[in-house]
């Protein structure tokens, strides 16, 4: 089946959806923040290490000591992986939004009901940084372009019991050409995320959830969600068909 246009309202509708359940949803964030920072705690006596030699480098003179370092691509490789393991229960917010979008009240605990799926949304993630990495590498616009296109990626996974690669593949061949209303959902999501951080950093938690609440509005707005759209937006195109 081919996947129908996604268009920005994708946005608006996880907005709304973020809206009806805030509290849960700021709560669903905070825990899974939690988790990357226990993640990242074995990281954490080596990352103070590097800091420390690449400040004295760069007051020696040289700017780029950082990454000249090769304990700091070791670093970043550790820490990718760290975070890998954590980010299904990412997906599992976006679970929590599709739910509610189809009628039922979000619980925490669908944030952690992965349904044997946990090892392929890892694999997964460390796919999807590798391809961000790779992107990101090649003036930041191609990385962007990753991140946009795989919105949706996750909950093929989880919800449709796809393969990583697979899943991967389909939203790069079904959502390019929706690529430019996928780079505005994904933009406007992140300088909501950041002006959450700048409104004292709890901000964060009470605006960061759209960013999961839009991916699962990208899902259905594409078509593949098989259950009957029930939330109040007079929308045809996130019914299913």
């Amino acid at each position: 089946m081919q996947a129908r246009p996604v268009t920005f309202d994708a946005f608006s509708v996880g907005w709304e959806t973020q809206k009806k359940h805030l509290g849960i949803y700021a709560l669903a964030l905070f825990l899974f923040c939690l988790l990357i920072v226990a993640a990242s705690l074995p990281l954490f006596p080596l990352n103070m290490s590097m800091q420390a030699e690449s400040q004295a480098a760069v007051m020696a003179g040289d700017a780029f000591a950082q990454f000249k370092m090769p304990m700091y691509w070791v670093s970043q490789l550790l820490q990718t992986a760290l975070t890998s393991l954590i980010m299904p229960f990412g997906v599992g917010i976006s679970a929590m939004a599709l739910n509610s979008m189809r009628g039922q009240t979000p619980q925490i605990g669908d944030m952690f009901s992965l349904k044997g799926r946990y090892v392929p949304l890892v694999i997964m993630s460390l796919i999807a940084a590798l391809l961000g990495w790779i992107g990101s590498a090649m003036c930041c616009i191609p990385g962007l372009i990753v991140y946009a296109l795989l919105m949706p990626a996750g909950l093929l996974v989880l919800d449709k019991g796809l393969q990583p690669v697979e899943a991967i593949k389909k939203c790069f061949n079904d959502l390019t050409p929706s690529l430019g209303s996928l780079l505005g959902v994904f933009l406007v999501c992140v300088v909501m995320m950041v002006l959450g951080f700048a409104l004292c950093g709890i901000g964060f938690f009470f605006l960061g959830p759209v960013y999961f609440c839009a991916q699962a509005a990208v899902y259905r707005m594409a078509g593949y969600d098989d259950h009957e759209f029930a939330t109040a937006q007079p929308t045809d195109y996130y019914r299913a068909p």
